[in-house]
């Protein structure tokens, strides 16, 4: 499938910077966010990786901790374009990675969970990311909601 701006609807997935990306929606591509999407590969791995055995656990964790954990999450830029999915926990070393990202390239990072991000018929617009996010990083700060 050829690289394009504009939206496309895919059955089976489109190939990205990270290979091939199953979705179950519209995707919008652009550059950026080809680019924000390699950045994202390289922070936290692959698309889809899981983290842990028992989402009990993740949660555990990130309680004890302070952090927060959101399993089959969905990565979007301000745009409206997923970025990268799977399980993300806010430890230190990740919000770093992700807030060099931002300073990069320019971004804004919404993590929503998978009820929110996965089943989209279209790209969202910005208002329905700051509404539904579950973490929000930029350059300068990261916003958690509980």
């Amino acid at each position: 499938m050829k690289k394009k701006e504009g939206i496309q609807k895919v059955v089976y997935g489109i190939t990205g910077a990270f290979g091939l990306m199953p979705t179950d929606s519209n995707i919008k591509i652009s550059e950026l966010s080809m680019k924000v999407a390699a950045a994202t590969s390289e922070a936290l791995g692959y698309p889809g990786k899981i983290l842990f055995g028992s989402k009990s656990y993740g949660y555990d964790i990130s309680h004890k901790k302070g952090w927060t954990y959101v399993s089959n999450s969905n990565l979007f830029i301000q745009s409206g374009e997923k970025v990268w999915f799977g399980d993300v926990l806010t430890d230190e070393k990740t919000v770093a990675s992700l807030q060099l990202i931002t300073k990069t390239l320019g971004v804004t990072l919404y993590i929503l969970s998978e009820h929110d991000g996965r089943f989209l018929k279209e790209p969202p617009d910005n208002k329905y990311l700051e509404e539904k996010y579950r973490v929000k990083i930029t350059s300068d700060e990261v916003i958690s909601k509980k």
